[in-house]
């Protein structure tokens, strides 16, 4: 899920993993650099095959984007130990 203004936070918006326990759910782990920015970071989407992880961000990679492009991202759900974890 994503969140703003946690104080664990890389960016403005971050992506959070949260895994089902009993009747509850876990202490969200925030899903780190590899998955985070410093802009907004939502819409996660893992494939059904648990290979990877899209999202939308409106991280800054190049001269011709600015804050207010939200671009998408694909990333291989090994890179993120969180991911790798839960989907194992």
């Amino acid at each position: 899920f994503a969140t703003w203004g946690r104080d664990d936070g890389y960016g403005k918006e971050d992506l959070y993993l949260t895994t089902r326990e009993g009747n509850g759910w876990s202490t969200p782990v925030n899903l780190g650099p590899t998955v985070n920015s410093d802009g907004s970071d939502t819409h996660p989407y893992v494939t059904p095959d648990g290979e990877r992880l899209f999202l939308t961000s409106t991280r800054l990679r190049s001269p011709a984007d600015t804050s207010d492009n939200w671009n998408h991202y694909v990333i291989r759900t090994d890179a993120v130990p969180a991911l790798r974890t839960a989907l194992q």
